[in-house]
Protein backbone atom coordinates (compact mmCIF):
# COMPACT_ATOMS: atom_id res chain seq x y z
CA UNK A 1 0.00 0.00 0.00
CA UNK A 2 1.42 3.36 -1.09
CA UNK A 3 -0.23 6.12 0.94
CA UNK A 4 1.53 8.92 -0.92
CA UNK A 5 0.28 7.55 -4.21
CA UNK A 6 -3.21 7.25 -2.74
CA UNK A 7 -3.30 10.92 -1.67
CA UNK A 8 -2.18 11.97 -5.16
CA UNK A 9 -4.78 9.68 -6.69
CA UNK A 10 -7.46 11.15 -4.45
CA UNK A 11 -6.66 14.72 -5.49
CA UNK A 12 -6.78 13.80 -9.18
CA UNK A 13 -10.00 11.83 -8.69
CA UNK A 14 -11.85 14.69 -6.95
CA UNK A 15 -10.58 17.22 -9.49
CA UNK A 16 -11.61 15.05 -12.42
CA UNK A 17 -15.06 14.21 -10.99
CA UNK A 18 -16.46 17.50 -9.71
CA UNK A 19 -19.54 15.87 -8.18
CA UNK A 20 -17.21 14.33 -5.58
CA UNK A 21 -16.31 17.88 -4.63
CA UNK A 22 -19.99 18.69 -4.12
CA UNK A 23 -20.44 15.60 -1.98
CA UNK A 24 -17.45 16.70 0.08
CA UNK A 25 -19.08 20.06 0.75
CA UNK A 26 -22.33 18.45 1.91
CA UNK A 27 -20.41 15.85 3.93
CA UNK A 28 -19.04 18.69 6.03
CA UNK A 29 -22.47 18.81 7.68
CA UNK A 30 -21.74 15.44 9.27
CA UNK A 31 -18.77 16.96 11.08
CA UNK A 32 -20.94 19.81 12.38
CA UNK A 33 -23.60 17.49 13.77
CA UNK A 34 -21.34 15.52 16.10
CA UNK A 35 -26.59 25.16 26.84
CA UNK A 36 -28.80 26.86 28.06
CA UNK A 37 -28.95 30.63 28.04
CA UNK A 38 -29.77 33.15 30.66
CA UNK A 39 -33.52 33.68 30.62
CA UNK A 40 -33.16 37.13 32.16
CA UNK A 41 -35.08 39.10 34.75
CA UNK A 42 -38.70 38.04 34.54
CA UNK A 43 -39.80 40.94 36.66
CA UNK A 44 -38.95 43.40 33.92
CA UNK A 45 -41.32 41.65 31.54
CA UNK A 46 -44.42 43.13 33.20
CA UNK A 47 -44.38 46.94 32.84
CA UNK A 48 -46.37 49.25 35.05
CA UNK A 49 -47.09 46.69 37.79
CA UNK A 50 -48.59 48.14 41.01
CA UNK A 51 -48.39 46.95 44.58
CA UNK A 52 -51.13 47.65 47.14
CA UNK A 53 -50.00 49.38 50.29
CA UNK A 54 -46.44 49.98 49.08
CA UNK A 55 -45.92 53.70 48.65
CA UNK A 56 -42.53 55.22 48.07
CA UNK A 57 -41.75 57.62 50.78
CA UNK A 58 -39.50 60.52 50.06
CA UNK A 59 -37.60 61.98 52.99
CA UNK A 60 -36.13 65.38 52.70
CA UNK A 61 -32.91 66.35 54.37
CA UNK A 62 -33.55 68.14 57.67
CA UNK A 63 -33.37 71.89 57.38
CA UNK A 64 -30.66 73.79 59.13
CA UNK A 65 -31.67 74.90 62.62
CA UNK A 66 -30.90 78.27 63.99
CA UNK A 67 -30.30 77.62 67.64
CA UNK A 68 -28.31 75.01 69.50
CA UNK A 69 -31.39 73.76 71.33
CA UNK A 70 -32.99 72.43 68.18
CA UNK A 71 -29.68 70.79 67.22
CA UNK A 72 -29.59 69.04 70.59
CA UNK A 73 -33.16 67.79 70.08
CA UNK A 74 -32.21 66.49 66.64
CA UNK A 75 -29.17 64.67 68.06
CA UNK A 76 -31.29 63.18 70.85
CA UNK A 77 -33.86 61.89 68.37
CA UNK A 78 -31.28 60.53 65.93
CA UNK A 79 -31.50 56.86 67.04
CA UNK A 80 -35.24 56.72 66.48
CA UNK A 81 -34.96 58.64 63.22
CA UNK A 82 -32.29 56.27 61.98
CA UNK A 83 -34.55 53.32 62.71
CA UNK A 84 -37.36 54.94 60.76
CA UNK A 85 -34.95 55.64 57.87
CA UNK A 86 -33.84 52.02 57.83
CA UNK A 87 -37.45 50.88 57.78
CA UNK A 88 -38.21 53.34 55.00
CA UNK A 89 -35.20 52.14 53.04
CA UNK A 90 -36.37 48.56 53.44
CA UNK A 91 -39.80 49.54 52.15
CA UNK A 92 -38.22 51.06 49.05
CA UNK A 93 -36.57 47.77 47.90
CA UNK A 94 -38.08 46.77 44.56
CA UNK A 95 -39.90 43.43 44.55
CA UNK A 96 -39.91 41.64 41.18
CA UNK A 97 -43.31 41.39 39.59
CA UNK A 98 -44.88 37.94 39.57
CA UNK A 99 -45.41 35.98 36.37
CA UNK A 100 -48.75 34.34 35.75
CA UNK A 101 -49.24 30.84 34.43
CA UNK A 102 -49.69 31.98 30.81
CA UNK A 103 -46.32 33.74 30.76
CA UNK A 104 -44.63 30.69 32.28
CA UNK A 105 -46.24 28.57 29.57
CA UNK A 106 -44.95 30.91 26.85
CA UNK A 107 -41.42 30.83 28.26
CA UNK A 108 -41.34 27.06 28.71
CA UNK A 109 -42.87 26.57 25.28
CA UNK A 110 -40.26 28.82 23.66
CA UNK A 111 -37.45 26.92 25.40
CA UNK A 112 -38.90 23.56 24.33
CA UNK A 113 -39.30 24.74 20.74
CA UNK A 114 -35.70 25.96 20.74
CA UNK A 115 -34.40 22.63 22.03
CA UNK A 116 -36.54 20.65 19.58
CA UNK A 117 -35.42 22.89 16.72
CA UNK A 118 -31.77 22.45 17.68
CA UNK A 119 -32.11 18.66 17.85
CA UNK A 120 -33.96 18.62 14.52
CA UNK A 121 -31.21 20.71 12.94
CA UNK A 122 -28.54 18.31 14.23
CA UNK A 123 -30.47 15.32 12.87
CA UNK A 124 -31.02 16.93 9.46
CA UNK A 125 -27.36 17.94 9.19
CA UNK A 126 -26.24 14.50 10.33
CA UNK A 127 -28.49 12.72 7.85
CA UNK A 128 -27.55 14.90 4.88
CA UNK A 129 -23.83 14.92 5.71
CA UNK A 130 -23.55 11.18 6.28
CA UNK A 131 -25.61 10.37 3.19
CA UNK A 132 -23.18 12.48 1.16
CA UNK A 133 -20.21 10.84 2.87
CA UNK A 134 -21.51 7.34 2.12
CA UNK A 135 -22.28 8.32 -1.46
CA UNK A 136 -18.79 9.75 -1.81
CA UNK A 137 -17.22 6.51 -0.60
CA UNK A 138 -19.41 4.43 -2.92
CA UNK A 139 -18.50 6.64 -5.88
CA UNK A 140 -14.78 6.48 -5.12
CA UNK A 141 -15.01 2.69 -4.92
CA UNK A 142 -16.73 2.55 -8.31
CA UNK A 143 -14.27 4.91 -9.93
CA UNK A 144 -11.34 2.97 -8.48
CA UNK A 145 -12.84 -0.25 -9.84
CA UNK A 146 -13.36 1.30 -13.28
CA UNK A 147 -17.15 1.25 -13.01
CA UNK A 148 -19.28 4.08 -14.44
CA UNK A 149 -20.83 6.72 -12.18
CA UNK A 150 -23.80 8.93 -13.03
CA UNK A 151 -23.02 11.93 -10.84
CA UNK A 152 -24.06 13.66 -7.63
CA UNK A 153 -27.72 12.67 -7.53
CA UNK A 154 -27.07 8.97 -7.99
CA UNK A 155 -24.25 9.02 -5.45
CA UNK A 156 -26.32 10.83 -2.83
CA UNK A 157 -29.25 8.49 -3.41
CA UNK A 158 -26.95 5.48 -2.99
CA UNK A 159 -25.66 6.85 0.32
CA UNK A 160 -29.06 7.66 1.88
CA UNK A 161 -29.76 4.11 3.18
CA UNK A 162 -26.49 4.23 5.13
CA UNK A 163 -26.90 7.74 6.57
CA UNK A 164 -28.26 6.79 10.01
CA UNK A 165 -25.79 3.95 10.34
CA UNK A 166 -22.90 6.33 9.78
CA UNK A 167 -24.52 8.85 12.11
CA UNK A 168 -24.54 6.26 14.89
CA UNK A 169 -20.96 5.31 14.13
CA UNK A 170 -19.93 8.92 14.58
CA UNK A 171 -21.46 8.91 18.06
CA UNK A 172 -19.82 5.60 18.96
CA UNK A 173 -16.45 6.78 17.67
CA UNK A 174 -16.69 9.97 19.72
CA UNK A 175 -17.32 7.87 22.83
CA UNK A 176 -13.94 6.24 22.26
CA UNK A 177 -12.48 9.66 23.05
CA UNK A 178 -15.01 11.05 25.54
CA UNK A 179 -15.27 8.11 27.94
CA UNK A 180 -11.50 7.76 28.59
CA UNK A 181 -11.22 11.55 28.80
CA UNK A 182 -13.91 11.72 31.49
CA UNK A 183 -12.24 8.86 33.37
CA UNK A 184 -8.91 10.68 33.20
CA UNK A 185 -10.54 13.85 34.51
CA UNK A 186 -12.08 11.94 37.40
CA UNK A 187 -8.78 10.26 38.32
CA UNK A 188 -6.89 13.52 37.88
CA UNK A 189 -9.37 15.34 40.09
CA UNK A 190 -9.02 12.72 42.81
CA UNK A 191 -5.22 12.90 42.65
CA UNK A 192 -5.30 16.71 42.68
CA UNK A 193 -7.56 16.68 45.74
CA UNK A 194 -5.27 14.22 47.53
CA UNK A 195 -2.19 16.30 46.74
CA UNK A 196 -3.96 19.47 47.85
CA UNK A 197 -4.89 17.83 51.15
CA UNK A 198 -1.23 17.15 51.89
CA UNK A 199 -0.36 20.87 51.59
CA UNK A 200 2.95 19.82 50.07
CA UNK A 201 4.06 22.20 47.30
CA UNK A 202 6.90 19.96 46.15
CA UNK A 203 4.56 16.99 45.82
CA UNK A 204 2.04 19.11 43.91
CA UNK A 205 4.66 20.34 41.44
CA UNK A 206 6.02 16.82 40.97
CA UNK A 207 2.55 15.39 40.34
CA UNK A 208 1.75 18.12 37.81
CA UNK A 209 5.05 17.71 35.95
CA UNK A 210 4.61 13.93 35.82
CA UNK A 211 0.90 13.50 35.14
CA UNK A 212 0.08 16.38 32.80
CA UNK A 213 2.41 15.25 29.97
CA UNK A 214 1.12 11.69 30.30
CA UNK A 215 -2.49 12.91 30.11
CA UNK A 216 -1.68 15.09 27.10
CA UNK A 217 -0.04 12.20 25.24
CA UNK A 218 -2.96 9.88 25.98
CA UNK A 219 -5.49 12.46 24.78
CA UNK A 220 -3.53 12.98 21.56
CA UNK A 221 -3.42 9.22 20.92
CA UNK A 222 -7.14 8.91 21.62
CA UNK A 223 -7.84 11.79 19.26
CA UNK A 224 -5.81 10.17 16.49
CA UNK A 225 -7.56 6.81 16.97
CA UNK A 226 -10.96 8.52 16.95
CA UNK A 227 -10.11 10.36 13.75
CA UNK A 228 -9.05 7.13 12.05
CA UNK A 229 -12.17 5.34 13.26
CA UNK A 230 -14.43 8.01 11.76
CA UNK A 231 -12.97 7.12 8.36
CA UNK A 232 -12.46 3.36 8.52
CA UNK A 233 -15.70 2.47 10.32
CA UNK A 234 -17.96 4.10 7.66
CA UNK A 235 -15.93 2.36 4.95
CA UNK A 236 -16.59 -0.95 6.71
CA UNK A 237 -20.33 -0.25 6.60
CA UNK A 238 -20.25 0.89 2.98
CA UNK A 239 -18.11 -1.92 1.53
CA UNK A 240 -18.61 -4.76 4.05
CA UNK A 241 -22.21 -4.12 5.06
CA UNK A 242 -21.34 -3.90 8.74
CA UNK A 243 -23.77 -2.40 11.24
CA UNK A 244 -22.83 0.66 13.29
CA UNK A 245 -21.01 -1.01 16.20
CA UNK A 246 -19.76 -3.88 14.02
CA UNK A 247 -18.17 -1.33 11.70
CA UNK A 248 -16.36 0.30 14.63
CA UNK A 249 -15.11 -3.12 15.76
CA UNK A 250 -13.99 -3.90 12.20
CA UNK A 251 -12.06 -0.62 12.10
CA UNK A 252 -10.45 -1.45 15.45
CA UNK A 253 -9.43 -4.79 14.00
CA UNK A 254 -7.77 -3.06 11.04
CA UNK A 255 -5.84 -0.74 13.36
CA UNK A 256 -4.76 -3.68 15.52
CA UNK A 257 -3.87 -5.88 12.54
CA UNK A 258 -2.06 -3.23 10.47
CA UNK A 259 -0.82 -0.55 12.90
CA UNK A 260 2.15 0.42 10.74
CA UNK A 261 0.15 0.90 7.53
CA UNK A 262 -2.60 2.81 9.33
CA UNK A 263 -0.05 5.03 11.09
CA UNK A 264 1.69 5.82 7.79
CA UNK A 265 -1.66 6.66 6.20
CA UNK A 266 -2.50 9.01 9.07
CA UNK A 267 0.91 10.70 8.85
CA UNK A 268 0.43 11.21 5.10
CA UNK A 269 -2.98 12.75 5.79
CA UNK A 270 -1.42 14.97 8.48
CA UNK A 271 1.26 16.20 6.07
CA UNK A 272 -1.34 16.76 3.36
CA UNK A 273 -3.52 18.61 5.85
CA UNK A 274 -0.64 20.93 6.79
CA UNK A 275 0.04 21.66 3.12
CA UNK A 276 -3.67 22.22 2.51
CA UNK A 277 -3.89 24.54 5.52
CA UNK A 278 -0.99 26.64 4.28
CA UNK A 279 -2.51 26.76 0.81
CA UNK A 280 -5.89 27.76 2.22
CA UNK A 281 -4.30 30.57 4.23
CA UNK A 282 -2.48 31.87 1.14
CA UNK A 283 -5.73 31.69 -0.84
CA UNK A 284 -7.63 33.63 1.82
CA UNK A 285 -4.95 36.32 1.99
CA UNK A 286 -4.97 36.61 -1.81
CA UNK A 287 -8.76 36.91 -1.82
CA UNK A 288 -8.60 39.60 0.87
CA UNK A 289 -6.01 41.54 -1.14
CA UNK A 290 -8.22 41.35 -4.22
CA UNK A 291 -11.53 42.12 -2.53
CA UNK A 292 -10.47 44.67 0.07
CA UNK A 293 -9.78 47.61 -2.32
CA UNK A 294 -13.14 47.15 -4.05
CA UNK A 295 -14.95 46.74 -0.75
CA UNK A 296 -13.23 49.78 0.72
CA UNK A 297 -14.04 51.88 -2.35
CA UNK A 298 -17.69 50.86 -2.31
CA UNK A 299 -17.87 51.49 1.43
CA UNK A 300 -16.32 54.98 1.15
CA UNK A 301 -18.58 55.94 -1.74
CA UNK A 302 -21.52 54.66 0.20
CA UNK A 303 -20.59 56.72 3.23
CA UNK A 304 -20.30 59.84 1.06
CA UNK A 305 -23.52 59.37 -0.88
CA UNK A 306 -25.66 56.93 1.06
CA UNK A 307 -24.39 55.27 4.27
CA UNK A 308 -26.70 52.30 3.72
CA UNK A 309 -24.77 51.28 0.59
CA UNK A 310 -21.53 50.43 2.42
CA UNK A 311 -23.02 47.81 4.73
CA UNK A 312 -24.28 45.47 1.95
CA UNK A 313 -20.89 45.80 0.22
CA UNK A 314 -19.05 44.58 3.32
CA UNK A 315 -21.63 41.83 3.84
CA UNK A 316 -21.18 40.71 0.22
CA UNK A 317 -17.41 40.52 0.68
CA UNK A 318 -17.84 38.41 3.82
CA UNK A 319 -20.29 36.12 1.98
CA UNK A 320 -17.81 35.65 -0.87
CA UNK A 321 -15.08 34.69 1.59
CA UNK A 322 -17.44 32.24 3.32
CA UNK A 323 -18.38 30.56 0.03
CA UNK A 324 -14.71 30.39 -0.92
CA UNK A 325 -13.81 28.79 2.40
CA UNK A 326 -16.69 26.33 2.11
CA UNK A 327 -15.57 25.28 -1.38
CA UNK A 328 -11.95 24.83 -0.28
CA UNK A 329 -12.88 22.85 2.83
CA UNK A 330 -15.29 20.73 0.79
CA UNK A 331 -12.52 19.87 -1.67
CA UNK A 332 -10.12 18.96 1.16
CA UNK A 333 -12.81 16.86 2.84
CA UNK A 334 -13.58 15.03 -0.41
CA UNK A 335 -9.88 14.31 -0.92
CA UNK A 336 -9.43 12.90 2.58
CA UNK A 337 -12.58 10.76 2.41
CA UNK A 338 -11.39 9.44 -0.95
CA UNK A 339 -7.94 8.82 0.49
CA UNK A 340 -9.25 6.73 3.40
CA UNK A 341 -11.61 4.90 1.07
CA UNK A 342 -8.68 3.86 -1.11
CA UNK A 343 -6.69 2.98 2.02
CA UNK A 344 -9.52 0.80 3.33
CA UNK A 345 -9.84 -1.03 0.02
CA UNK A 346 -6.13 -1.87 0.06
CA UNK A 347 -5.94 -3.03 3.70
CA UNK A 348 -6.30 -6.82 4.07
CA UNK A 349 -9.21 -8.12 6.11
CA UNK A 350 -8.31 -8.22 9.84
CA UNK A 351 -9.49 -11.82 10.03
CA UNK A 352 -7.19 -12.93 7.21
CA UNK A 353 -4.20 -14.82 8.61
CA UNK A 354 -0.73 -13.55 7.80
CA UNK A 355 1.01 -15.24 4.89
Amino acid sequence: MDSIENIKKSVKMVWAHKFLWGLGVVALLAAGSGGGGNVGNFGNMVPGSSRDGDEVRETAAPAAVADSGEEADAETASPADSGEKEASTGAEIAIPAKIDAKEYAYIIGAICLGVIGFIALILVMGYAGNAAKAGLMISVGRIDAGEPTAGYREAYRAGKPLAWRLFGQGILASLVFLVPMLAMLAVGGAIAYGVYATKNIVLAIGAAVTLLPIAAILLILLGIITQILTMLAPAASVFKGEKAWAGVKYAFGLIKKHPGKVAVAWLVQLAAGIVAGIGTLILILAALLILSPFGLLIYVLGQIQNPAVGIPAVAAAILILFVLMLAVQGFINAVFVSFWTLTFRELPDPETPDA
